[in-house]
């Protein structure tokens, strides 16, 4: 079951692609990676006495740490979401980031697609 959730969810953002929905696209980036790092952090990580607190959803329960704990356990510490990366015109990000300020709907995601939009616009391309 988990991992139908996480295939209908993946559809869900690539029909918001295909459809031209750029924002509700970019704002929904972290959901499938989000979703997968909790039921990673729940099979293979969480001990079995902290699982109903996981399953509550009661404060703290942040992605960020869970993804951290399952990057050292599953990935053996080979997951990228806390790396630096060089982005396009040099400006220096981690992924977390991008997906933190996409899933909270920030200034800069609707900047983000605005621009897009306009390239697009200008490239011929339809969003």
């Amino acid at each position: 079951m988990d991992e139908a959730c996480i295939v209908e969810l993946i559809q869900s953002v690539i029909d918001d692609v295909n459809k031209g929905r750029v924002f509700a696209y970019l704002t929904r980036w972290r959901d499938p990676e989000e979703l997968y790092t909790r039921v990673l952090y729940a099979m293979f990580v969480a001990p079995a006495d902290h699982l109903p607190h996981v399953f509550s959803g009661d404060m703290p329960n942040g992605f960020a740490a869970m993804w951290k704990k399952v990057n050292e356990i599953v990935f053996e510490g080979n997951a990228t979401l806390f790396k630096e990366q060089v982005g396009l015109n040099g400006e220096v990000f981690t992924p977390m980031d991008t997906l933190n300020q996409n899933a909270h709907n920030s200034f800069s995601t609707m900047l983000t697609t605005i621009s897009v939009v306009r390239s697009t616009r200008k490239s011929g391309s339809h969003a």
